[in-house]
């Protein structure tokens, strides 16, 4: 039997890093489906936390298979000079 590392309550936020533009192909914040998941960085982080890797099949289903317990943040760049 597989034990959880952590409960969902204990998470705070999950920040991911992309270089500018690099994220243009995740246009989907909270996919409806599994394709648009494909999408989704909060989908595919959703899948790493939940199930320890990315679930292929999840994609393939009609609904995008997670909570709604995510929202995407974004930050402003900033140039140092």
């Amino acid at each position: 039997m597989c034990h959880p590392l952590f409960l969902w309550e204990d998470i705070e936020r999950v920040t991911v890093h992309f270089p500018p533009g690099a994220d243009a192909a995740l246009r989907y914040t909270a996919p409806t489906t599994g394709r648009e998941g494909q999408f989704s960085i909060e989908y595919i982080v959703y899948q790493v936390l939940a199930y320890g890797a990315v679930q292929d099949e999840l994609f393939k289903l009609a609904g995008s298979h997670r909570p709604n317990r995510y929202t995407r943040l974004y930050e402003s760049y900033r140039a140092c000079l």
